[in-house]
């Protein structure tokens, strides 16, 4: 039965890094530790060198993968709002004008 498992997992990966082809799936990869053995820990197996690599915002009380992703898409949303677009200056009644 271990010897399914194992063979299983080892065919999951590689079906998983074939199909990775985007710089979100490789990161996911990135944040393997792949020291640890599946079969033992996938938990860790999976996001082990994440947990080793990020620190815990001073701000914040529960940071994950996809707080990480918000905050970076919040950033560059905000990058493409043009910075004039907001000033009191321009108003309906000023375009108007």
């Amino acid at each position: 039965m271990k010897s399914f498992s194992y063979s299983f997992l080892l065919s999951l990966l590689i079906f998983i890094l074939s199909a990775c082809n985007t710089k979100t799936d490789f990161s996911l990869i990135q944040n393997m530790d792949l020291s640890v053995n599946p079969g033992d820990n996938f938990y860790q197996y999976a996001n082990g060198k994440w947990l080793k690599e990020t620190k815990l915002p001073d701000d914040r009380t529960f940071f994950s993968a996809s707080t990480e992703l918000s905050l970076k898409n919040q950033k560059k949303l905000l990058n493409l709002i043009p910075t004039n677009c907001c000033s009191k200056t321009n108003t309906a009644a000023t375009k108007m004008s």
